[in-house]
């Protein structure tokens, strides 16, 4: 069986269909890196600036 993309919706009433895995970042299955808020976009900018 090939792959099948569900979007998951946030409608009144929408349910997710029973053979489908949710892959979202939370999950077993999602990116298990945390999401770090902070000056990252800050520093990132400033090393391009320098090298440039």
């Amino acid at each position: 069986m090939i792959p099948q993309r569900i979007r998951l919706r946030r409608t009144k009433g929408w349910r997710k269909p029973d053979s489908t895995i949710v892959v979202a970042r939370p999950t077993r299955w999602g990116n298990p890196f945390p999401v770090i808020v902070g000056d990252t976009v800050v520093t990132y900018s400033a090393g391009i600036e320098k090298d440039g």
